[in-house]
């Protein structure tokens, strides 16, 4: 009988391990298979912009006709280098691709932006045109640029 215990022990135990070791691979970069440079030759964003790369956890979804958003439908974005994005929901790849810089104004903090997905990517967000609003080193939001258009809340990851 205590054979069966420990044997049911070492399984639970080995069962755990393998669950906590899937869990990290979760938490990698989906995008570590897009090359740096694929989009573009060299960085986008200036030295102080780069804050603006890493997972950034959806929190909530503000704005639209009624103003009042909708429920969350991805889970994070991940920014990376060079300009390149990505749309996660449930550990998969919704969108990614290129970020492509707008016009900036000197008096402007925010980042004008139009988000647009890799001819071999599926397509997931419909209004590509956001501003990069850097609320903190902790907070960004996706924020539209006009009337009645959805602004997208996020958390830093860790």
């Amino acid at each position: 009988m205590k054979k069966v215990h420990l044997v049911l022990a070492i399984v639970l135990l080995v069962v755990v391990l393998i669950s906590c070791n899937n869990e990290i691979t979760k938490t990698t970069s989906l995008l570590s298979n897009v090359i740096m440079t694929t989009y573009h030759e060299t960085e986008i964003f200036t030295s102080d912009e780069l804050k603006v790369y890493g997972k950034w956890k959806l929190v909530d979804i503000s704005g639209g006709f009624a103003g009042s958003g909708y429920e969350n439908n991805f889970d994070y974005l991940e920014l990376k280098a060079y300009g390149i994005y990505a749309f996660v929901k449930e550990g998969k790849i919704l969108e990614y691709g290129k970020i492509i810089p707008g016009i900036q104004h000197k008096d402007d903090d925010r980042f004008l932006v139009t988000l647009e997905e890799d001819n071999k990517s599926d397509f997931f967000l419909a209004d590509k045109e956001k501003y990069l609003v850097l609320e903190d080193d902790n907070q960004l939001v996706l924020q539209a640029p006009c009337c009645d258009r959805f602004n997208y809340h996020f958390e830093r990851m860790k």
